[in-house]
């Protein structure tokens, strides 16, 4: 699971404070550092998937026609939400347990299903504002789609995981024979136990751990009649070097270093707090790290104002093959809803999907799409459509 929890703390960066702040540093939270005299430290549960107010569902990236499912619901601050109905695009409603999940029943004549539930509803906090629209617009996570593909029995088997995931970031495995019930897996990362949020027969996404260890290591699936192992590399990303001189009007360094491997990794930064604190390469930055034995990146900031601020340092999903049936299926959905507006756009992209050379600015027109769609549902599908291309899952 991913965030720290709520705390203030008043002052200057002592150098208690630093050792205290270091361990807020996590891959997939937002980091409130105290980097200013005078200034607050404020770290905060992060926003679902770093995204503004409101709950984020999770369901298996694949779903099995006529068979069960499980889905999860997460708070802004990453907890499992119970009690909350969520609503399928087949008509259905189920209402999560006190585990914060859903057991369902997958329709079986469906090709997509998306997924909805109310924001900030009964004990659902609600995050504020992020300065600067950090995020772009639609990015809400209310809304989620999986495809489902016709169920078929097979034996336990893990056919892909990321080659590598940040130790408190969840993420999906894909294969056969998982059990539907989340509960009736069993999953161990290097031995460790971790939870499951979702299943599928066909798909697990599972939980991140503050308690993993970075590098190399084993995944177990476990059901009651087998088992399947497959490796993965969990990557911990720390902060190198103090924010003392961050005062305003001051200019100085962030830096943080990626341990767990010492190949470069791609990073996404973004500052959430423009009014405080100023990253000299944009508030939005997509950095790699140097590789190598210290593995890191160094931040160019200048302090602003005196006050609290966020920088969301987190690293990018590892890209895998990408799912040409699934995007297909999620944008043949976009066709079926009758928007004129992207007709031409979607058939067009359709069209283009076996063309491996198109992939990459295809899912940037995707993804510029979906922030300019005002219908939500829509949106959810084209984003549906993105990911499945790029590879990267939950």
């Amino acid at each position: 699971m991913k965030g720290a929890a709520p705390h203030r703390r008043s002052a200057a960066a002592s150098p208690w404070l630093w050792r205290e702040l270091s361990c807020w540093i996590a891959i997939g939270a937002a980091v409130w550092l105290a980097i200013v005299p005078q200034g607050r430290a404020s770290p905060r549960d992060n926003a679902g998937d770093g995204k503004r107010d409101g709950i984020t569902i999770l369901l298996p990236p694949r779903l099995a026609g006529g068979e069960n499912a499980t889905l999860a619901v997460l708070a802004p601050n990453g907890k499992l939400v119970p009690n909350v109905t969520v609503t399928l695009s087949s008509g259905m409603q189920v209402t999560t347990d006190s585990t914060g999940r859903a057991l369902f029943e997958v329709p079986a004549d469906a090709r997509v299903l998306l997924a909805h539930a109310a924001m900030g509803g009964p004990g659902i906090p609600r995050t504020p504002p992020i300065a600067g629209n950090a995020y772009p617009k639609g990015e809400a996570g209310e809304i989620q789609a999986a495809v489902v593909v016709p169920g078929m029995p097979r034996p336990l088997q893990i056919v892909s995981v990321p080659p590598w995931v940040g130790m408190r970031d969840r993420f999906a495995i894909r294969g056969f024979g998982f059990m539907g019930d989340a509960a009736a897996n069993k999953i161990f990362i290097s031995g460790q136990p971790r939870m499951v949020l979702a299943s599928s027969s066909l798909a697990l996404v599972v939980a991140g751990s503050v308690k993993a260890e970075p590098g190399p290591g084993s995944v177990v699936v476990q059901t009651r009649d087998a088992a399947a192992s497959a490796t993965l590399t969990q990557l911990e990303l720390e902060m190198a070097s103090g924010p003392e001189s961050l005062a305003p009007g001051k200019n100085g360094v962030l830096e943080f270093r990626v341990t767990g491997t010492d190949q470069p990794r791609a990073l996404d930064v973004r500052n959430f707090s423009s009014d405080v604190l100023r990253l000299l390469r944009g508030n939005f930055q997509r950095v790699e790290s140097s590789g190598g034995a210290q593995n890191s990146i160094a931040i160019a900031a200048r302090g602003l104002h005196n006050g609290d601020f966020s920088v969301d340092v987190r690293l990018v999903p590892a890209v895998q093959a990408p799912d040409i049936e699934a995007a297909k299926a999620f944008l043949e959905a976009v066709l079926a809803r009758s928007d004129h507006n992207h007709d031409r756009r979607i058939i067009v992209w359709i069209a283009e999907l076996g063309e491996q050379d198109k992939i990459e600015s295809m899912t940037e027109q995707m993804e510029k799409t979906a922030n300019h769609t005002s219908d939500a549902d829509t949106a959810a599908l084209i984003r549906a459509a993105r990911d499945a291309l790029r590879g990267t899952e939950k």
